[in-house]
C-alpha cells in the first residue's frame, strides 16, 4: 500500500515542541531579559541571547503573557497556547540556523497586547518578529 504523502515533497519531521526545546530556569531567563537583544513587533516582543553551550538544544524558547496585559487567566493561557502552536508549526526554519557548531540561542517571546488576538494575526506577527530577530541578531 502506498503512502498518502505526495512523492514530490521530501518527508519532513513531525512538528513538535518537546521539553528540551523549552527555555526554563530563572537564571537563564533573567539573563535573556537583561543582556539579550530585543525586537519589538506589536503585540510581540522578542528577546534573545546567543549562548555558547554544547549541552543545550540548538534553540530554546519561552513564552510570556503578563497579567498586566491580560488579567484573566483563561485569556493568558489561550495566548500562550496560540504562541506555542505558531512556534511548533514554524520552528524548522529558525532551528536550522543554529545546527552547526556550538552556537545556541535562547529566546523569550512576550505578548504585550491589551486583548486576545485571533490565530492568523498571532501567526503573522510572531513570525515577522522572529524573522526580524534572526535577521538582525541571529
Amino acid at each position: 500500500m502506498e503512502s498518502a504523502r505526495p512523492s514530490s515533497t521530501p518527508p519532513r519531521g513531525r512538528a513538535t515542541f518537546r521539553k528540551h526545546e523549552r527555555l526554563s530556569g530563572r537564571k537563564i531567563i533573567q539573563q535573556v531579559v537583561r543582556e539579550g537583544a530585543v525586537v519589538h513587533r506589536p503585540p510581540f516582543r522578542v528577546s534573545g541571547l546567543i549562548v555558547e553551550d554544547e549541552n543545550m538544544a540548538p534553540l530554546r524558547i519561552a513564552f510570556a503573557v503578563p497579567k498586566r496585559y491580560l488579567p484573566r487567566a483563561v485569556d493568558r493561557n489561550r495566548m500562550k497556547r496560540l504562541m506555542r502552536e505558531v512556534w511548533r508549526r514554524n520552528k524548522h526554519a529558525h532551528v536550522e540556523r543554529f545546527r552547526p557548531g556550538v552556537r545556541r540561542c535562547a529566546l523569550l517571546v512576550a505578548f504585550q497586547g491589551r486583548s486576545t488576538v485571533p490565530f492568523p494575526m498571532v501567526e503573522s506577527k510572531m513570525i515577522e518578529a522572529l524573522d526580524r530577530w534572526m535577521k538582525e541578531h541571529g
